[in-house]
């Protein structure tokens, strides 16, 4: 059975979320050929749930032990911003390795919709003497222990990324 769940351990183990040269933003998901049925349930998993994809058959050239081998992959392709902006709230909840380029990744097509004038950009307005509960603390500490960036861990405790470095340094200040 497909799930959001299964797509974003696919991305985090045989895919990629990438900036090409800072203009745009793509997801992909790679397989060998031997896998295409698997790869069209995929596709059309994301047919079902209005996400805006191509997948297309290319050819990988590998080294093994100084033999060049060809063999033919499968990739499923989402540039789409729109299809990227509902692809990235779908996964990240449940993504580990790749959280913080995919937060990056919905944060850059969120602003370029708005610049556009599609879709309404959450603005997060928070009250200036907004206090860290020690749970709140404890969940900070855990979440940067585990290697989450600052994108991530604001992300995770809705708090603003100013607010999550000013209490790291407190923080570390105080030894």
């Amino acid at each position: 059975m497909i799930s959001w769940a299964y797509i974003a351990g696919f991305v985090d183990c045989d895919g990629w979320i990438t900036n090409t040269r800072g203009k745009a933003w793509a997801v992909g998901l790679t397989q060998s050929s031997v896998n295409l049925e698997h790869m069209s349930l995929i596709s059309k998993f994301f047919d079902d749930n209005d996400i805006n994809h191509t997948l297309v058959e290319r050819t990988s050239n590998t080294i093994i032990r100084g033999d060049k081998r060809q063999s033919q992959m499968i990739n499923i392709m989402i540039k789409h911003q729109a299809s990227l902006k509902v692809l990235m709230k779908k996964l990240i909840p449940h993504l580990l390795i790749k959280k913080d380029k995919a937060i990056g990744c919905l944060g850059w097509v969120e602003d370029r919709l708005d610049k556009r004038g599609v879709g309404k950009k959450v603005k997060q307005i928070q009250d200036t003497n907004k206090y860290w509960t020690d749970g709140e603390v404890e969940r900070l500490n855990l979440l940067k222990r585990s290697g989450y960036g600052t994108r991530a861990i604001a992300f995770e405790l809705s708090r603003s990324m100013n607010s999550i470095s000013q209490k790291l340094h407190k923080m570390k200040g105080k030894g």
